[in-house]
């Protein structure tokens, strides 16, 4: 079985050497995205069979990182064994597009890929960037000269314990300049911090740009397998021709001082933020990586539409175009959400929630195999008054339930009903059921427990419960 260790830097340092040589181009596998991000979605590291593994929590379900390194066919059977004897689904993340094609004819069953479009990484040819050269970059040219012209050639220092508390200093004055900013913004700069802090014990390059003598700008990367991955570029804007002016520094850097020239420079996604797009667009990408979920024989595969089941008192069917406004007040009530337990939040990226983005997300999530979102309502073409979820499907063929009623019907039974109705169209489709909820939510404890459910477990923060053994 699997020995996974939880993330940390010593941890991850045991693995950086054959991190730094993965074959895949998705910025998602390397030293300092791990680092920065990848602790907040619980995530764990192992090696098997020679190849190093990496799993984390994907709202909520768990995925894993496709084998590298050693025999891979070996570490996959690993992973199915593991998925198996603690009943997970096999899912894996960031998954390239030849790869995800290749796992379609390689693996048993149905297996399907989805991407979004905001996380798909930024490539670019690293001779290209480095020249300039031609037409298409006259804009870049035009930008540094401006900055030249203002303040001087460009000063760029690599990063280093003699540095980094000035750019420390700068990222401070960048945080006030940038304080309206938001949710993700806020996280990406808690950990753009992190990393700088522990830039020297991390393997990772870097550097500043200094104007009038003060660090102006600062830029942490590493080189991984082909790329020149960039994790980190902020600047004091008010400096006009500033960013192009870290960027295509560190670029010449990492060639005319350090004598490294790979194939590709990777700026990772725009998190669908339209100013980041237009300026990573302009810079002419070679290629777009795409992080696909590969998702092997979830069953909702088989269903064309999502399907209905009567209950007491309850019917239960797909969210429709005229349920939107109800359900995005049902999705974005920050009570419920609580006791939900998910925090929308944490997967909005740069895009607005509104009715369109949960409409959007629950359909998507349907056919890309992941969850099937059914409305509650009191009777055929009533409106919606709540949600049934059947999620996190398993390689053993069990799911796990959530139901969440509005405030205003809620303590009516709607719940109940709508959770019994959930286990008997889940049992129905040939899954085990499985569900869990906060120690608190008595109501919710008192639901599962009456639609026949055991209690199995609990941990820190919620009970868990099964309608019997799943595999």
């Amino acid at each position: 079985m699997i020995d996974f260790l939880p993330l940390t830097k010593i941890n991850l340092l045991k693995f950086a050497d054959k991190i730094k040589n993965c074959p895949f181009l998705s910025s998602d596998f390397t030293v300092g995205s791990i680092f920065m991000w990848d602790e907040d979605f619980g995530a764990e590291i192992a090696e098997s069979a020679g190849c190093f593994i990496i799993k984390l929590d994907l709202s909520g379900e768990t995925v894993f990182g496709y084998p590298f390194g050693g025999d891979e066919k070996a570490a996959m059977e690993e992973i199915k064994k593991y998925a198996e004897e603690n009943d997970l689904p096999l899912s894996f993340y960031s998954v390239g597009d030849e790869l995800a094609e290749e796992m379609k004819k390689s693996e048993t069953g149905t297996v399907n890929a989805s991407f979004e479009r905001k996380w798909s990484d930024y490539l670019y040819s690293f001779e290209d960037i480095y020249s300039l050269y031609g037409g298409k970059f006259a804009g870049q040219r035009n930008h540094i000269h401006k900055f030249e012209k203002l303040y001087g050639k460009p000063v760029f220092e690599p990063l280093s314990d003699g540095n980094i508390r000035e750019a420390e200093e700068m990222l401070d004055e960048y945080a006030a300049y940038h304080a309206d900013g938001g949710e993700l913004e806020r996280e990406e700069f808690r950990a753009t911090e992190s990393l700088i802090a522990n830039f020297t014990s991390l393997p990772l390059l870097g550097g500043v740009l200094r104007v009038n003598g003060k660090v102006a700008a600062v830029t942490v990367g590493e080189i991984a397998g082909r790329s020149l991955v960039i994790h980190v570029e902020k600047a004091l804007k008010y400096y006009d021709g500033i960013y192009p002016a870290i960027f295509h520094s560190f670029v010449v850097y990492v060639k005319d001082v350090l004598g490294i020239t790979p194939e590709y420079i990777n700026r990772e996604d725009d998190s669908g933020d339209e100013g980041l797009r237009k300026s990573k667009t302009q810079y002419h990408p070679v290629k777009m990586e795409n992080k696909n979920l590969v998702k092997i024989n979830s069953p909702l595969f088989g269903l064309g539409r999502p399907p209905e089941i009567k209950g007491d008192g309850v019917i239960l069917n797909g969210i429709e175009e005229r349920d939107k406004e109800r359900y995005f007040a049902l999705c974005s009530d920050e009570e419920l959400n609580a006791a939900w337990g998910y925090d929308y939040k944490a997967d909005l990226g740069s895009e607005k929630a509104d009715a369109d983005y949960f409409f959007g997300t629950q359909k998507s999530d349907f056919f890309a195999g992941t969850a099937l979102s059914l409305a509650v309502r009191e009777k055929a073409g009533g409106e919606l008054i709540g949600e049934a979820v059947l999620y996190n499907f398993s390689i053993c063929s069990s799911c796990e339930i959530g139901v969440r009623i509005i405030t205003e019907k809620q303590g009516k039974g709607y719940g109940k009903a709508a959770f019994s109705a959930a286990v008997t169209l889940a049992e129905k489709m040939g899954l085990k059921v499985r569900a869990k909820c906060f120690k608190e939510n008595f109501r919710s404890e008192k639901a599962i427990l009456s639609s026949g459910l055991v209690k199995t477990g609990e941990d820190g923060k919620f009970y868990y419960f099964r309608r019997e053994k799943a595999c």
